[in-house]
């Protein structure tokens, strides 16, 4: 026997203890119930209705195929899941939540729907009931959901009323063209019948089928069958010959042809010779020709006065061409030119198109004194059509066709005819342009020629064409040419000492600011070019000159350039005091330098001598000295920090230069330097900054002294301002650094300000003025940025603030440098060989060597040491490492060691050091044959690192990044 089949929705238990009884009849009709199920199945899975079963809670309890196929979902993604989990909507919702809590089915018809999880589905309309299904007491235990899809059935619903409403209005719209036509046949037959022009309509089968009362007045004719014949009998060509039928218009419409413009002659019954123009087009009825339509216009008594007009006209075109001054002639109101001679187009320099208006011939412009351009509208001719305004003898410049400038003169009037309306404008132009250059030549010269005769610098004037007008007796001093030899010359630069080649400083007026490679200097003032120059020394002679030039355009009232005025002047004298005042600067500078690094080292050496007496005088009693130790150590890192800062101006302060970016070094730096203090920094720094190709360890440097600055400068607090930008600088720029990409670095305290006598000396060496300062750190921050081709500036206000500027090269690329780790010492083993001149040094080096656990041997000079390491290679007991000193006084050092190392032993691996540490041998170390360098002073852990590193390589010579 079968199973019986599960409840469809859960049943209350009952019996005791909670155990679920079954009425005796449940067994014996099993069978029956079997029977019901399989109908129902069959019934649920072959109905086209989406069927499905809910419990209370609306969870997913059976469901039949079709809503299967409905639902997108399978039947096991369904079963158990909630429905509106699945298909959520609020709507639906809350009618489920009505039918569970009243007991009551709710049924719709074409309800819409949107699939929120199928928008592409768009509104889809549904039949469906949910009934409640209750156990017996009135409690809905769940659910049945059915539904039919009914959208088709409302779309062609919905369809079927649009077709109808369309089918309405497409008749009240044929009625009411119904209408129209009527009326516009009436109106077509008043316009027929009123025309001036005589008019005749010709059937398909070429009988004319109708005319008006002009064409039956101009012919004589009327619509008989054989009337068409007899018209094109009578027709000429306007050369006197007869018509071939196809050239007849009627017939030529006929075909399908649509004629616009032809002329006949017609002999009149009344022997008269007439013109006619004819038109004639087919009368299209749907797709076939139903006739045509031919209008005739007598145009005999028009011909003969255009005919006179012409001759008038070619005699009125004979005068103009034969006139001095250009003539325009153009219709109203639509300006199209209908005359224009030959001087027109010989003052705009390009061809007058006649048939067009005046504003559609190419690209000239009419120009006021200020340079502005006139409307179309203001043109003196489009004024004189427009207005009827008379326009008196004006001067305009006229930016021609090919682009040049002149100045014209131009009048202008209106044309009327016999009732005074306007029928065309006249105007009258002369180029006066060759004539107002001369008298502006002529009066410029004159008036420069007296005024610069009296200055008693050398000076020369160019014209537009860059020939020379003027040339003061100055300039015949300095040069030893004559006025006479250069005037109206252009090429006077040649032969000329001061001058050589172009460019010279003159043609930066007319071809832009650069510098010329025979000039010192170089800048710009406004609209001036100043250059400085030097002449070697004449005949041999000791001393040279020292010259100064200036180059100032000459405008005119447009502000266009019309020539160019040059001054040149001797600042001999005045450039052997200035090189006589640097001299003393410097020398005052010198001196407070060395002032400065005396004061400062006999304080280093007197810590260190202090620390080291008491390290004495605690041995002695057996006390700790390593305080005392530790002072030492670290007076010698500031004396050496000193000494990295006067590197610096030394030709060995060269910056070791990587691709940087510097947002993180502006931030570390500033805000390091700033810890501690009652200082608050704002940055505003853009985004995607350039890289720089710089010494991150020296721009830090520089970024350190000026934030240190601001903070002496603000000693009860403030706020410090960094910001940071990417800028172009072109050859305009009024900054010493070459045209560019930079970023741009600003430093701004709040602070008591510079005053501004002193300015001028803010970065020279051990200026300053403050108590605690040492007046170096903008001196090595001056010459830092210099170094690496950038600019540094100071603007300050007092009582305000002071503000640095840097300029530094920017670069495609960024690599941000990572930072070292602190040395370890470590010990280690191997036999070093170790050069260095000095004693001291040579000493304390070996024993720290020998502290950390390497034999030692030594030698003065890089001959003793060669001699040493092949003695000892030849004995079989070769030297681990040599350490070479590069510097060696009076003796071999450490770079021609090194190469004689490697003659000896091509796997000899050595170290070089140096106090040098921008000496190109330690930039390049491996270059040179060394395996790594160390600087001094180092440090025994410093020491110990580089030996490890060196020594761990294998035996063969390496090349090994510190």
């Amino acid at each position: 026997m079968k199973k019986p089949s599960k409840p469809l929705f859960p049943q209350p238990a009952a019996g005791p203890a909670g155990i679920r009884t079954t009425p005796p009849a449940a067994a014996a009709s099993a069978p029956t119930m079997d029977n019901e199920r399989a109908i129902y199945d069959a019934i649920m899975e072959n109905t086209r209705t989406q069927l499905a079963f809910l419990d209370r809670g609306f969870n997913f309890v059976k469901v039949n195929s079709a809503y299967v196929d409905g639902s997108g979902h399978s039947r096991a993604e369904l079963i158990g899941r909630n429905h509106f989990e699945l298909f959520p909507n609020a709507e639906n919702r809350a009618i489920f939540e009505r039918v569970r809590d009243t007991g009551q089915p709710a049924q719709y018809y074409a309800k819409p729907f949107c699939y929120e999880y199928q928008p592409w589905r768009g509104t889809t309309y549904w039949d469906w009931s949910l009934v409640p299904v209750g156990d017996g007491r009135g409690v809905v235990q769940g659910f049945v959901l059915s539904l039919m899809e009914v959208t088709e059935q409302v779309k062609a619903k919905q369809r079927l009323e649009e077709a109808l409403n369309k089918l309405q209005q497409l008749n009240e719209q044929l009625m009411a063209a119904r209408r129209r036509a009527e009326e516009r046949a009436a109106e077509l037959d008043a316009v027929f019948e009123a025309m001036n022009d005589a008019v005749t309509i010709f059937d398909v089968d070429e009988r004319m089928s109708r005319t008006n009362p002009v064409a039956a007045a101009l012919f004589g004719l009327d619509a008989e069958p054989n009337a068409i014949e007899g018209l094109r009998s009578a027709l000429r060509r306007l050369d006197g010959n007869p018509l071939n039928p196809g050239e007849f218009p009627p017939y030529q419409a006929l075909q399908g042809a649509r004629v616009r413009e032809r002329y006949f002659r017609y002999l009149h019954q009344d022997g008269r010779e007439l013109t006619l123009q004819v038109a004639a087009a087919p009368l299209r009825l749907r797709n076939h020709i139903g006739g045509a339509i031919v209008t005739w216009h007598d145009i005999t008594e028009r011909e003969t006065l255009f005919n006179q007009l012409e001759h008038e006209r070619a005699r009125l075109a004979s005068v103009l061409e034969q006139m001095p001054s250009g003539v325009l002639i153009a219709e109203a109101p639509s300006g199209r030119l209908t005359l224009a001679n030959n001087q027109v187009a010989a003052i705009f320099r390009q061809p007058v198109d006649s048939g067009a208006s005046l504003a559609e011939n190419g690209a000239f412009q009419w120009l006021r004194r200020d340079g502005s351009a006139l409307l179309p509208q203001e043109w003196p001719l489009t004024r004189a059509i427009m207005e009827g305004e008379t326009v008196p003898m004006a001067e305009l410049t006229l930016r021609r066709g090919d682009g040049t400038s002149g100045v014209v003169e131009i009048s202008a009037a209106p044309i009327r005819d016999r009732d005074g309306a306007i029928i065309a404008g006249v105007a009258v132009l002369s180029d006066v342009t060759e004539r107002k250059e001369a008298a502006e030549k002529l009066r410029l010269a004159n008036q420069l020629q007296q005024i610069i005769e009296s200055i008693p610098d050398g000076v020369f004037v160019l014209d537009g064409e860059r020939r020379v007008i003027a040339w003061n007796r100055a300039m015949e001093r300095l040069t030893g040419i004559s006025r006479e030899a250069v005037s109206g010359r252009a090429d006077y630069y040649q032969g000329i000492a001061l001058f050589e080649n172009r460019p010279v400083l003159v043609d930066s007026i007319w071809d832009g600011y650069r510098q010329p490679e025979a000039f010192r200097s170089f800048s710009r003032e406004g609209d001036t070019f100043i250059a400085r120059l030097a002449l070697a020394p004449a005949g041999g002679g000791a001393k040279g000159i020292y010259l100064e030039a200036r180059a100032t355009p000459l405008k005119n009232d447009q502000e266009q350039i019309i020539g160019a005025i040059q001054t040149i002047r001797d600042i001999t004298r005045q450039q052997e005091m200035e090189e006589e005042s640097l001299k003393a600067q410097k020398i005052e500078s010198l001196g407070l330098l060395a002032g400065g690094i005396a004061h400062d080292f006999n304080n280093f050496l007197t810590a260190i001598l202090a620390n080291l007496q008491l390290a004495r005088l605690k041995l002695t009693k057996g006390l700790d000295v390593a305080k005392a130790l530790q002072n030492m150590e670290e007076t010698i890192f500031q004396a050496s920090a000193l000494t990295r800062q006067l590197l610096t101006f030394s030709k060995g302060g060269a910056p070791v230069k990587r691709n940087t970016a510097v947002n993180d070094l502006l931030h570390d730096t500033v805000e390091f330097a700033l810890r501690g203090s009652n200082v608050k920094c704002r940055f505003r720094i853009t985004p995607d900054l350039w890289t720089v190709n710089v010494d991150s360890g020296q721009i830090s440097q520089v970024l350190s002294n000026l934030t240190i600055n601001a903070l002496q400068a603000m000693p009860d607090g403030g706020q410090l301002s960094v910001e940071a930008d990417n800028i172009g600088v072109g050859m305009d720029e009024y900054l010493p650094v070459k045209p560019g990409n930079y970023l741009r670095i600003v430093v701004t305290d709040q602070g008591m300000g510079i005053a501004s006598e002193n300015l001028p000396r803010i970065f020279d060496p051990y200026f300053t003025t403050k108590p605690e300062g040492n007046g170096l750190g903008l001196a090595t921050s001056y010459f830092i940025i210099s170094n690496h081709g950038g600019h540094i500036s100071v603007a300050s206000t007092v009582g305000v603030g002071t503000s640095f500027t840097i300029y530094l090269p920017a670069v495609r690329g960024e690599r941000v440098e990572g930072v070292r780790e602190e040395a370890v010492l470590t010990r280690g083993r191997g036999r070093i060989l170790l050069m260095e001149d000095e004693l001291v040094l040579s000493q304390a080096a070996g024993e720290m060597l020998q502290e950390i656990g390497y034999e030692v041997e030594y030698a003065e000079n890089g001959q003793m040491a060669l001699e040493k390491y092949g003695r000892k290679l030849r004995e079989g007991a070769p030297f681990d490492l040599v350490l070479l000193d590069l510097t060696i006084p009076g003796g071999m050092g450490g770079k021609e060691t090194m190469a004689g190392l490697l003659k000896i032993d091509p796997r000899a691996r050595a170290v070089v050091t140096s106090g040098y540490p921008d000496d190109p041998v330690l930039l390049h170390y491996s270059d040179y044959g060394f395996c790594d360098k160390i600087i001094k002073p180092y440090t025994i852990e410093e020491l110990s690192e580089v030996l490890q590193r060196v020594l761990r390589a294998t035996p063969t010579r390496l090349t090994t990044a510190s």
